[in-house]
């Protein structure tokens, strides 16, 4: 327990300071909204296509097979829960506030807050289940997201939702691990350095956007307190019985919690900055699930082990 609240601190702190660094330079007007913008573009068509190219680059084992369907049907499982749940129960006039509010409910931070407990606590296997979680996150997540936040006819709108750089890559990855193809070094070794810079970036666009709303607005905003109560302990609890009830656990079973109960993902402001929608409340509403995960994460994870492993 108290190792979870170590390693997940460590993580949010980590975070926290490269979400000021962009809060700083938004203040000072170093960065300036179209900059921004421009920023997310990077984020978008090379940083996030290149980290989950890496995150399939690992040798394969039969056994692997197994788990990682096991992993995507669980990780496809915990959208059928928490998407209708935010779409049911967030509900807001102001439509571009209510599509932030809606995926910012139902999406979690799985790559950049689970990875690391997940490889403190199960090693390279909880890593790889946690890749499994990316995959179908990505394979969820944008086409939901520029369905519900592009605007445009529906063959244009089918273009951006399957053309979208993160479902190629997420494709490209997931044939290049099943056919056993490995990049080549020098390749590699660029793909690597542009997924190096996906996380920073991102913070820093995500500050930014924060830094145009004064901070006390994180938590006097209703809706996104919903959101961050629904994302961070309503949908992970009703996927943790659900587990429970089909005898489900072990490292696939908790990877998997672990990366349901993250919080709000920081690709949730990318959408938003990209399609014109509320990227200021997508940017404060992942701030404060962000912070709230520092309490909440723990107890859901002792609670999971406790009933799954």
């Amino acid at each position: 327990m108290i190792n979870s609240f170590m390693t997940i601190g460590e993580q949010i702190l980590i975070v926290f300071l490269m979400m000021l660094i962009g809060y700083v330079c938004g203040k000072q007007g170093m960065i300036d909204n179209r900059l921004a913008d421009g920023l997310t573009d990077i984020c978008m068509k090379i940083t996030i296509p290149s980290s989950i190219l890496l995150a399939f680059q690992r040798e394969f084992e039969a056994r692997l097979v197994q788990e990682f369907l096991l992993s995507c049907l669980l990780a496809g499982a915990g959208y059928l829960i928490a998407v209708p749940i935010a779409f049911l129960t967030i509900r807001d006039k102001n439509r571009k506030r209510q599509s932030t509010l809606r995926f910012a409910a139902a999406f979690p931070n799985c790559a950049m807050m689970a990875f690391p407990l997940q490889e403190a606590m199960f090693g390279a296997d909880g890593v790889f289940c946690g890749a499994a979680a990316v995959a179908m996150f990505n394979v969820v997540f944008w086409p939901l997201g520029t369905a519900a936040m592009a605007p445009g006819k529906k063959n244009d709108l089918a273009r951006k939702c399957f053309l979208n750089p993160c479902v190629l890559a997420t494709a490209a990855a997931m044939l290049l691990f099943f056919f056993r193809i490995t990049i080549p070094k020098v390749p590699a070794e660029a793909v690597s350095r542009l997924a190096a810079l996906n996380l920073p970036l991102c913070m820093i666009v995500l500050g930014q956007k924060l830094s145009r709303k004064p901070l006390l607005q994180l938590f006097s905003d209703r809706g996104g307190l919903l959101a961050a109560g629904e994302k961070l302990l309503l949908s992970p609890i009703l996927m943790m019985l659900a587990m429970k009830v089909f005898a489900v656990g072990g490292t696939v079973g908790m990877s998997a919690l672990i990366a349901i109960a993250s919080p709000a993902a920081a690709s949730v402001v990318m959408l938003a900055v990209t399609y014109r929608q509320d990227a200021e409340l997508a940017a404060s509403s992942v701030a404060l699930s962000t912070l709230l995960s520092l309490l909440t994460m723990p107890l859901v994870i002792a609670l999971g082990g406790w009933l799954l492993l």
